[in-house]
Order: structure tokens, then sequence, then C-alpha cells
């Protein structure tokens, strides 16, 4: 599992921190507000996926996004599975699954 886990955590620095939000700056705003119940705004940042994300929508053009979805999509699930095991320390484990996955 601690392999696993590393393995996954590399592969997202590996696509996220090599997305240069620089080349988006003109393109795509990095931050977004909301407002609360209380009425007081709140400023949210943007990852650089999410940025990564709208930029394409905006720029691109095509008869079949697929591939651009599932690209996406691959990424998105990547950061979701080092969410979990980045914020918890846990004891290693053998388990099969992890070569499968």
């Amino acid at each position: 599992m601690k392999e696993y886990n590393g393995f996954v955590h590399l592969l997202d620095e590996a696509i996220s921190d090599n997305i240069n939000k620089k080349f988006f700056l003109n393109d795509v705003q990095f931050e977004y507000n909301e407002v609360r119940n209380d009425e007081k705004v709140v400023v949210y940042y943007k990852g650089t996926i999410g940025i990564l994300d709208e930029w394409s929508r905006l720029k691109f053009r095509a008869k079949d996004r697929k591939a651009i979805k599932d690209a996406l999509a691959t990424f998105k699930k990547i950061r979701w599975l080092r969410q979990y095991p980045a914020h918890v320390v846990e004891d290693d484990i053998f388990n099969q699954k992890y070569f499968k996955q």
C-alpha cells in the first residue's frame, strides 16, 4: 500500500506540478468568489487541473471532446486517489489489489 500510495502521489505531482499556471494567465481566472449564507464573500483558488479544464473548454473546439474529457477525468481521478493517503498516516499493508490498481 505504501508503494502504491507513493506512486499515486508522485504521478499526481508529475501531472499537476508541471502545469504552468502562467500559460493560462490571460485566458482563465485563477480564483472565484462565493457568497456565504452570512453574506460574506469567500475567495477560492482554482487548482491547476481545474484551470486546465476551464481553458480547454474555452480554447478547444472539437466535434468530439471525448479524448479531452477522458484525459481530464484521469487527472482528476489521480488527484482523488492521492487525497486520502496524503492526509492520514496508515500502517503499511500487503494486498494484491494494489498490483491490479
